[in-house]
């Protein structure tokens, strides 16, 4: 039983399927091979591995910014990421600290219990 019989394809999508792993395992097999030659350097080619992928990525990252388009799910992350758990957290902290504040003032809690004191 093969690898591509459960997928029910033709011939033709197979034979295609198939090159593309095997051009896939020659790429993997000539980049591990560049990684891993102790004589690199002798060559004149540097002591960094020239890959097409990362640069892509690092171009990418770095002009981000001028190809952003602001949508509503772009705004819904904006929101959901920095305003509101900023906002969320400052509703709890003066909630808890209106409530001891109250405490405080109605005599419920004496001085030497208090949390904060200027003693």
């Amino acid at each position: 039983m093969g690898k591509f019989q459960n997928f029910e394809l033709n011939e033709q999508q197979r034979k295609l399927e198939l090159q593309k792993h095997q051009r896939r395992m020659d790429l993997r097999a000539q980049f591990w091979k560049d990684m891993t030659d102790p004589n690199r350097h002798g060559s004149g080619e540097g002591g960094f591995m020239f890959d097409p992928a990362l640069y892509r990525f690092q171009a990418m990252r770095a002009s981000h910014a001028e190809y952003f388009k602001p949508t509503g799910k772009a705004a819904f992350w904006g929101f959901a990421i920095l305003i509101a758990p900023v906002t969320i957290f400052y509703k709890l902290a003066k909630r808890e600290r209106d409530g001891r504040e109250q405490k405080y003032r109605n005599g419920e809690v004496s001085y030497a219990d208090r949390d904060f004191k200027f003693v």
